[in-house]
């Protein structure tokens, strides 16, 4: 296993600072509002795992409207030196060996799942339960998809995008809503729900994935050809447009929910 590394960030709220805007890797407002929702109010320790950049954790911590203590896990930790918000904790580790040495009355995860392949979902599911106390929740916002045709272009479309990234066989795994249920249920999760609001979107433009990845024009193309081959109602789901020249996708996303 590896080393588990975690420190305090200590670091003065700064005025201005805000939560990212309503396109791209980022969350507006409007959906961090609607996961805040979902956290207990008894809540006292949250955890944050795959924060990514943080925003998710910092959002609860400010605004749950008290002093809670919120710990972020990622496996990439830089992504976090920016925080410049409170005292939170954070520690480096990959979800699939970290072993945990307390319990949470709230995991929140966003943007977590696809990145394991499918074989491996349970079990980043399984070490998140652990992660839970007893009665505590854990809040998942992810994309999902409806059907076969909708997973099958989700996969495909990152398929494309890790091969062009690293020259790897790809391994990401979107998940369709059943698949996901039944796996939280797998966990020992009760109450397991699925949330869905039209309004949130994961909205790329593809061209967007070239600065964010090193790709070349020819990568770039690859995937908007594949994405703008896809039959009307895949389409449809996934919010593919072609703007002018530009090819983008808006992806709907939703919460999970469930109770230990």
């Amino acid at each position: 296993m590896p080393d588990q590394i975690e420190w305090v960030f200590d670091h003065e709220v700064t005025a201005g600072d805000d939560y990212g805007g309503s396109l791209g890797y980022y969350t507006d407002e409007r959906f961090l509002r609607e996961i805040l929702s979902f956290v207990p109010k008894s809540a006292e320790k949250v955890c944050d795992v795959g924060c990514g950049s943080g925003i998710v954790g910092l959002y609860i911590k400010d605004n749950i409207g008290k002093n809670v203590e919120v710990t972020f896990l990622d496996i990439n930790i830089e992504q976090l030196m920016g925080i410049n918000r409170g005292d939170v904790r954070v520690i480096e580790a990959d979800i699939l060996d970290y072993e945990p040495t307390e319990q949470y009355d709230c995991v929140v995860s966003r943007l977590l799942n696809h990145y394991f392949p499918k074989g491996r979902q349970q079990e980043v599911v399984d070490n998140t339960y652990d992660m839970v106390s007893e009665g505590g929740c854990y809040i998942n916002a992810l994309p999902l998809a409806v059907d076969d045709e909708t997973q099958n272009a989700v996969n495909g479309m990152f398929s494309i995008l890790e091969r062009e990234v690293t020259g790897k066989n790809p391994h990401r795994h979107v998940m369709k809503k059943e698949e996901a249920m039944g796996i939280w249920h797998v966990s020992g999760f009760k109450n397991v729900e699925v949330h869905e609001n039209p309004n949130h979107k994961l909205t790329h433009y593809i061209d967007e994935f070239k600065g964010k990845f090193s790709l070349g024009d020819d990568s770039i193309k690859k995937i908007e050809d594949f994405l703008l081959k896809q039959p009307a109602g895949v389409a449809d789901y996934m919010g593919i447009e072609k703007i002018g020249e530009r090819v983008r996708i808006a992806h709907p996303m939703y919460i999970m929910t469930a109770v230990k």
